[in-house]
């Protein structure tokens, strides 16, 4: 495997690990773990660099129900989460709900603007879905990135790092102490770049 003793360490298994029994106690079912060679292919494939703590995630066993992506399912089936993380974005630029201030004066033909769009997407961190609209950074690599909740261009923090967002899928929403501990955006939070911004955007 490509987590030695030490990586384990500094990713904090036990927390993933005990994010992987909530899961599975609330009914999400799970494959074999994924091998380096098929990590290895999948970060090739979709060019992204899976993060040490979604490693070590998937390789203790691939959730498979419960929205979340199998990894060794139809290529289409796994492009339809990066497809519509970004065809959100363009939905509402087309629609003139979005358009961020750094790209300058938005362009009159929708083509025109999207594609200035799509120039900017290209040089952020490439995110890799988890389950439904929620993805976690593949830059930097290293443990702590936090886990960002998508749709079209409205973002929310959903998770200081990858552990603490499992912890959140199926939650009891009556635990209001465990609702106030997720906060749509905190300062704290690792800060990954245009995604961060866009979250402190939609406050």
């Amino acid at each position: 495997t490509r987590l030695n003793r030490e990586t384990r360490i500094e990713i904090g298994t036990t927390e993933i690990d005990n994010a992987i029994r909530h899961l599975a106690e609330n009914g999400v079912h799970f494959a074999q773990g994924l091998s380096d060679a098929e990590i290895s292919q999948l970060e090739s494939t979709y060019q992204v660099a899976f993060p040490l703590d979604l490693t070590y995630f998937l390789q203790r066993g691939m959730p498979i129900t419960h929205g979340f992506v199998n990894w060794r399912g139809e290529n289409a089936n796994i492009n339809k989460y990066f497809d519509a993380l970004e065809g959100g974005i363009y939905f509402d630029i087309r629609n003139r709900v979005f358009w961020w201030p750094d790209w300058g004066l938005r362009p009159q033909s929708d083509s025109e603007a999207i594609q200035i769009a799509k120039n900017f997407l290209r040089k952020a961190p490439r995110l890799i879905p988890i389950h439904g609209h929620s993805y976690i950074s593949s830059s930097p690599p290293e443990i702590g990135s936090p886990v960002f909740s998508i749709s079209q261009a409205d973002a929310i923090h959903r998770g200081r790092n990858l552990a603490h967002h499992l912890l959140w899928v199926l939650h009891d929403e009556s635990n209001e102490e465990l609702e106030d501990d997720y906060p749509v955006y905190s300062a704290e939070y690792t800060r990954i770049h245009f995604w961060t911004d866009l979250v402190r955007a939609n406050l």
